[in-house]
């Protein structure tokens, strides 16, 4: 997967150019969006359930856009639409235990194989490890290999 470098070309790149937001430790002035390409990505997702066949699964995987929530006052999100429209994950498995103990996001993670070559699109911004992951609920639900119980996590 191409994030940094010579990256994809121009015509597959939505270069989005934003104002400073203090709250991230990456200063939010540019989003590059990128496309997982020629391999997997695993990333970890706070979900609500381990259980996949239950509505709060998908649920996890949609955007508050999608779910119809206002944006966070103050967040990047409130400043910025595209950010609403995507997920947040995290390169590790321990980067997300460590959100979700934060917030009242979920006590599960979902560790998520992103598929290359399929669409699904990336950018690393805010804190370490942090990204916003754009592509359909559903497909993004069936990409997940495991799910673990955060309070079951040393």
């Amino acid at each position: 997967m191409r994030l940094s470098g010579s990256g994809p070309p121009a015509s597959q790149v939505m270069d989005v150019r934003l104002p400073a937001y203090s709250s991230t430790s990456v200063p939010l002035e540019r989003l590059n969006v990128v496309p997982v390409e020629g391999q997997a990505l695993v990333v970890h997702r706070v979900v609500l359930t381990p259980d996949r066949e239950h509505p709060d699964f998908l649920t996890s995987f949609e955007s508050s856009a999608e779910r119809g929530l206002p944006p966070r006052t103050g967040s990047p999100e409130d400043r910025f639409h595209l950010i609403r429209t995507g997920i947040s994950c995290f390169n590790t498995l321990r980067q997300a235990e460590k959100t979700a103990r934060r917030l009242p996001a979920g006590e599960y993670v979902a560790v998520v194989e992103l598929q290359p070559d399929v669409g699904v699109c990336v950018a690393r911004w805010g804190g370490p490890g942090h990204m916003t992951v754009w592509y359909e609920a559903t497909a993004l639900a069936a990409m997940t290999t495991r799910v673990v119980d955060v309070t079951l996590s040393p």
